[in-house]
């Protein structure tokens, strides 16, 4: 979020004191990002809060204490930008957006709909409509399928539930009952907190969700092939540099369906191995829809990437062709300034066919 500084501080005369006035920060028309579903705002909220940004790089937050009003129009399974009107705190920190106008709207694809919740049932978030069907806080509603012994269960106990949905036409699905413990019990239980060391690779690669982004690279033994860490805030408190390959220890949060829902950096890696040069050529993907020239022979990565350079090794007309189109790219290059490209190994605008390319590719080994 913005910082915002204090206006200058005012003061009157009187007899024997001047009065100091507080500071103030005044109202701004701003863009409101707004993801595609809702959260519980709090672990002791029956309600539920928007998930906002207020720009494309930051990463989602919980409208918690800048609650959005006026904004009647959302639709779950889709993402909006719109303006808002935003008042600030003594401390210039949002504390409230008052709805203006949609800017543009998202349908979510198929694909990039799934989410899951932690829902502390002790709030009353859950409540139950009928044997087969759960208000989620005030907002929406759900079949529980065959998992609704088990809701009904934890809920009695007031436990702590993981459950995972998918989005679409203003509708919530139950795709899977993940979990559920005591609150106490619920980070060991459930989220399986563990303590890993990670190689993290001198490159990223796009992440394959809706909005672009790229993820990073990791591994556990340096032996192993690198995967795809598929989070959209990364590794929490790390901040690496393409070219340096860092080994760091991470808390790892994995749900109990195997997937790694968070990670914290625990250790950073003081002194990274230098993978610069030409010596280390990777495969990255990107998208030709979020590249723009700035040069001849140099065009501007996204999601603080470094800049490409497609002129060393002659690949600038074809580059320029393929990302004219929005097409999906697998560059094969390696680290200097720039990101040298030495060829395009594979390019599609359909995605699934961008896929069929890079299961071909046995230098690539994660998932689009």
């Amino acid at each position: 979020m913005k910082i915002r500084y204090a206006g200058i501080l005012a003061t009157v005369p009187a007899m024997s004191a001047c009065i100091e006035l507080g500071s103030h920060w005044s109202d701004e028309t701003q863009t409101l990002y707004v993801d595609y579903y809702k959260a519980a705002c709090s672990e002791d909220d029956a309600e539920l809060c928007f998930r906002v940004r207020e720009s494309e790089s930051d990463s989602w937050e919980i409208a918690e204490d800048a609650r959005l009003s006026g904004f009647d129009g959302f639709e779950w399974g889709s993402r909006y930008t719109l303006t808002v009107t935003t008042s600030f705190d003594s401390d210039g920190n949002p504390s409230a957006y008052a709805f203006e106008s949609i800017d543009a709207s998202t349908v979510m694809a198929e694909g990039s709909r799934s989410f899951s919740l932690t829902l502390y049932s002790a709030s009353g978030v859950l409540a139950k409509l009928s044997d087969s069907v759960w208000q989620l806080g005030s907002d929406i509603s759900f079949d529980c399928l065959n998992s609704c012994n088990a809701i009904a269960s934890a809920v009695s106990s007031q436990e702590v539930l993981q459950l995972e949905f998918s989005a679409a036409d203003n509708a919530i699905t139950l795709s899977s009952f993940i979990c559920s413990a005591s609150e106490t019990d619920f980070d060991s239980e459930c989220e399986g907190e563990t303590a890993v060391s990670w190689y993290v690779a001198p490159v990223q690669s796009d992440c394959g969700f809706a909005d672009a982004q790229m993820c990073l690279l990791y591994k556990v033994n340096s032996s192993d092939d690198y995967e795809l860490l598929a989070l959209e805030d990364d590794i929490s408190d790390f901040e690496p540099a393409w070219g340096s390959r860092y080994y760091i220890d991470v808390i790892s949060t994995v749900s109990s369906g195997g997937n790694i829902v968070a990670a914290t950096l625990e250790t950073d890696d003081a002194s990274p191995d230098d993978y610069s040069g030409s010596s280390y050529s990777y495969s990255i993907i990107v998208r030709g829809s979020e590249l723009t020239e700035l040069t001849s022979g140099t065009w501007s990565g996204y999601d603080d990437m470094p800049e490409l350079d497609c002129d060393q090794y002659s690949q600038c007309s074809e580059l320029s062709s393929y990302v004219s189109d929005d097409q999906w790219l697998l560059l094969q290059g390696f680290n200097d300034t720039e990101f040298v490209i030495t060829d395009i190994v594979c390019h599609d605008d359909v995605l699934s066919d961008f896929r069929d390319c890079v299961d071909d590719e046995d230098d690539v080994n994660w998932n689009i």
